[in-house]
């Protein structure tokens, strides 16, 4: 569906993924898998880089064939480990993780956590890093956000843009099929659809079983797409 191209970011404090590998084709700790270079200076392994991420599920699954997930390995020459933790639960395991010294070596976290574990020396400072490894990023991340993610003057995250059109939504193509349907292009396709999905019964089970939204996490994310067609995201 068309969204409006006006924005509203929101700046959420998180390390990403694909942010911090594109910043970082070596390991944050500087000690994992590093490409092994003789004294002449040839480089004798290009064996990627293994990279840890931790981060809440939120609802979803993380799987290690996903198309996106290949195409940033491959653009980065990494090998993402991913730990998904139950929203719920997020917190206390990371906590106990960090107290134990042994977090990995990219996490995802909400609002300004992230200071605590810095100040108890868990985070690296990737400053020196961004300039060399990370100029798109310096680039379409606005000043702004680089300096309201600093902390004590230094940059230890990556800062996380919302933005009109970050979610947009997964539609049943068989079940516009079925009801003969277009797929939308507007809100009021879209809107139709929904009504469509939910008492049409696109699954011709005879039963009323089906659902114009599904929800992964938040009503925020379910409905991003719709607050992305009037240039707004919450």
């Amino acid at each position: 569906m068309k969204t409006n191209s006006t924005k509203r970011a929101t700046a959420l404090l998180c390390m990403v993924s694909l942010a911090v590998a594109l910043a970082t084709a070596c390991s944050s700790t500087g000690t994992k898998n590093p490409s092994t270079r003789s004294d002449q200076g040839s480089q004798v392994s290009d064996a990627p880089v293994t990279l840890s991420l931790i981060q809440p599920d939120g609802g979803r699954v993380w799987r290690d064939d996903n198309p996106v997930t290949k195409e940033i390995e491959k653009k980065t020459r990494v090998k993402l480990n991913v730990n998904m933790l139950p929203n719920n639960d997020f917190n206390s395991k990371y906590n106990a993780l960090a107290a134990s010294g042994e977090i990995p070596d990219m996490s995802r976290l909400g609002s300004f956590d992230y200071q605590k574990f810095v100040d108890q020396g868990l985070f690296l400072d990737v400053t020196p890093y961004l300039e060399q490894y990370a100029p798109n990023l310096k680039k379409n991340l606005k000043t702004e956000l680089w300096e309201l993610t600093k902390h004590k003057g230094k940059q230890y995250v990556i800062p996380y843009e919302n933005a009109a059109g970050k979610e947009v939504p997964v539609v049943r193509k068989d079940w516009l099929e079925v009801l003969n349907m277009t797929m939308p292009t507007n809100l009021d396709e879209f809107e139709q659809m929904v009504k469509a999905f939910t008492f049409n019964d696109p699954d011709k089970s005879g039963k009323n079983d089906t659902f114009g939204i599904g929800n992964a996490n938040t009503y925020a994310e379910s409905f991003m797409p719709i607050f992305g067609a009037f240039g707004i995201s919450p």
